[in-house]
Parts: C-alpha cells; sequence; structure tokens
C-alpha cells in the first residue's frame, strides 16, 4: 500500500505540472491572439488613411510594413504555441523566413560592456561560439549586404550575381555584385535608408528584441576600449573578431579586418558608417558602400 501510495502521489503531482504548463501556454496564446488583432486592425486603418493623405503614403507604406513583420513574428509564435511548441526553440527567436547558413541559428547569450551598460550578443550574426581569439574562425559569423535580410547572401559560400534589387527583399540568396559604372554603389536600387532602422526595421536580421546598433553606439563601445586596434577590440567584454569582409564587385573575400555594420547611414550619397578595426588602428567610418559584406553583431533594444 505504502508503494501504491507513493505512485499514486507521483502521478497527482505531473498531473498538477501538466495543468500549470498548459494553462501557461493558454496564456501565452491569448496574449499572442490579442497582439495579432491589435497589429492587423491598425494594418486596416493605414490602408484606409492611403486616399485620404497622398503626401503622407510613404510613411504609411513604411508603418505598414513595420506592422506585417510584426505580425508574421506574432503568427509564427502563435503556430508553434498552438502546435504544441514552447516557442523558444532557438530558430523560432529569429524573424520568420531567416535563412541560417552551415553554423545554424547562433546561440542568443547576452554580454555587457559595463563601461556603456549596454547589452550585445557575445558572438557575431552566425557565429558559431563567442570568440577565443581574435582570429578564431568559429567565432567569425556571416557577411553581409547593409540593409538585407537573412535570405542566405550573407553566407560565405554564397554564390553571386551581377545585379541590383528594385525591391526590399531579393526574393533569393545571391550576394548581389554592383555592375560596373553603375551609381549607387548598393545592392538596391533605388537605395532604401530604412531597412535596418531598429527592432522593427523592415530587414532586421537580428533575434526577436535585438537589432543593429547605432553609429554613437558603435563609438561608445569603441571609446571603452583599451586600444584603438584589433587587440583592443578583443579585450572588450564583446571580443570582437578580424573576421574579415567581401567585396562589392567581384565578391571576393578580404582578410585580416574586422569590419561591423551600424544602422545609421549617410544621405544622400548611399553609404554606411561602419565599425572597422586591424593590427594598427580602429575607428567608425565616414562612409562605406552598402553593396560590401561585412560583420553584424546585434545590440538588444
Amino acid at each position: 500500500l505504502t508503494d501504491l501510495n507513493g505512485k499514486y502521489q507521483v502521478v497527482v503531482n505531473t498531473l498538477a505540472q501538466n495543468q500549470q504548463a498548459l494553462d501557461a501556454l493558454k496564456s501565452q496564446v491569448a496574449t499572442l491572439q490579442s497582439q495579432l488583432a491589435q497589429n492587423l486592425e491598425k494594418i486596416s486603418q493605414l490602408t484606409s488613411q492611403l486616399g485620404e493623405q497622398g503626401a503622407d503614403i510613404e510613411k504609411i507604406l513604411s508603418q505598414i510594413s513595420e506592422l506585417k513583420t510584426s505580425c508574421e513574428t506574432l503568427a509564427s509564435l502563435l503556430n508553434n504555441l498552438i502546435n504544441g511548441g514552447s516557442g523558444n526553440e532557438l530558430k523560432d527567436r529569429y524573424p520568420v523566413g531567416t535563412v541560417f547558413c552551415a553554423a545554424g541559428p547562433s546561440e542568443i547569450v547576452d554580454v555587457i560592456n559595463p563601461n556603456t551598460g549596454k547589452t550585445w550578443m557575445d558572438r557575431n550574426l552566425g557565429a558559431s561560439r563567442s570568440a577565443i581569439s581574435s582570429t578564431d574562425s568559429n567565432s567569425f559569423g556571416d557577411l553581409y549586404q547593409w540593409g538585407r535580410f537573412s535570405d542566405g547572401h550573407q553566407c560565405r559560400d554564397s554564390k553571386t550575381r551581377i545585379e541590383q534589387s528594385i525591391t526590399d527583399k531579393t526574393g533569393h540568396g545571391d550576394f548581389l555584385l554592383v555592375p560596373p559604372g553603375i551609381f549607387p554603389f548598393d545592392w538596391r536600387n533605388p537605395a532604401n535608408p530604412l531597412l535596418w532602422q531598429g527592432v522593427n526595421g523592415t530587414n532586421n536580421p537580428c533575434p526577436i528584441g535585438y537589432r543593429i546598433p547605432t553609429a554613437a553606439e558603435m563609438n561608445s563601445e569603441l571609446q571603452s576600449w583599451n586600444t584603438k586596434n584589433s587587440n583592443g577590440a578583443f579585450s572588450s567584454p564583446l571580443k570582437w573578431t578580424l573576421a574579415g569582409s567581401r567585396g562589392e564587385r567581384e565578391g571576393e573575400f578580404r582578410p585580416n579586418n574586422g569590419i561591423y555594420w551600424v544602422s545609421t547611414v549617410r544621405v544622400p550619397n548611399d553609404s554606411a558608417l561602419p565599425l572597422f578595426f586591424n593590427s594598427n588602428s580602429a575607428g567608425v567610418s565616414t562612409g562605406d558602400n552598402r553593396a560590401l559584406g561585412f560583420s553584424v553583431r546585434c545590440i538588444k533594444d
């Protein structure tokens, strides 16, 4: 009887735990459904304004795009919950439609620089681990063209093609090379300076709740280094690496440098302002072509 009573108690406890988990899951589903409904209503309202506010059409379309991205994310999480997923699987913490390279999705581990108070991912986007040296190839990660989504172009073995896109999403994963004699030196023509602005940026490649840092945030990080070169970069709590870059004309790889995109751009000359460093120097660039392939390190919003 004692043995049976013990087994009975185990079953009772298990049922109670399962019920708690189910109640928590129902609560999450209800919250997500409410957020999804609110975003869909906002989209409907903004769409109805298009005919009334012709001068603000671009602004309204941008807001609709941001809300659409938010809806897609919520829908993905909701689908995971309804189908028994926890919604916390690593790949599901990235934007809907993300194409992962050979290393798979990067683990999302926070690191804080006490000198700036900012929280970052501890590794480059696409990296399989936090760096153990400035030349640790397992920590290099992917190389993004400024403003592009994680569509596969960022993979170091991605194919190339000579063309410019007229849309924010290319529909393929090739690294786009700028045709000779063409300006701007951008994978997109006409250029769009809003693709990586904030967590709701149209093509934000970072995990949910993270975004591309601004030039000001990157400069604050740079100023916290004990030396302005690759040694100082790796000595930071963020352990920046010499991950290299990729050219915009031929797609060639350029080693022995660390260049990291920021969201800040220069308008109207269609360039962006990355952090750069090598064994001799470091700084925030005054402008680089958006068709170049550089590293990405996400900051927590």
